[in-house]
């Protein structure tokens, strides 16, 4: 949970500002502030691909006992971490208000492309899938707290 704060934090800081123009049906904006809104995103993917590597290296080193629990933590926490690293962001950019058609306003941050929200789950389940894969660890998976029998 505290990740996801910072990360929406950090996104609200390192996201440009997008500036817009007030019209009479709702906000019209050029091509530099589409391209700023495509920054926007790929400054939340490429956080939440940083805090996927950063936490599938640390569980996949840290929680080898049990893999797959590990894969689906960090998919949901993941997941869960990003929905709330957009909420503040959202929260602590700017709001838009019945301003004067003409005018020009900051645009809130918003998350154009919700795929993003999948960069740090995903990339954070390939980092434990390779570190599980390119592992030589030979001792057995725990499974319901307790070792498997195997009758010799």
């Amino acid at each position: 949970m505290v990740i996801g704060l910072l990360f929406g934090a950090a996104w609200w800081v390192l996201s440009p500002d997008i500036t817009g123009e007030v019209a009479e049906n709702g906000v019209a904006g050029t091509l530099a502030e589409a391209r700023q809104m495509f920054d926007q995103v790929a400054v939340f993917t490429l956080l939440g691909a940083a805090i996927g590597v950063v936490l599938g290296v640390v569980f996949g080193m840290r929680h080898r006992r049990r893999p797959v629990t590990t894969l689906l933590a960090l998919a949901m926490a993941g997941l869960g971490g990003s929905l709330l690293a957009l909420g503040v962001g959202i929260v602590l950019g700017p709001s838009m208000g019945d301003e004067e058609p003409g005018t020009r306003v900051e645009l809130p941050m918003e998350l154009e492309a919700p795929a993003a929200l999948f960069a740090w789950p995903i990339v954070a389940v390939v980092v434990v899938t390779i570190i599980s894969l390119l592992r030589d660890d030979r001792s057995p998976w725990v499974w319901n707290g307790r070792r498997p029998h195997h009758p010799r």
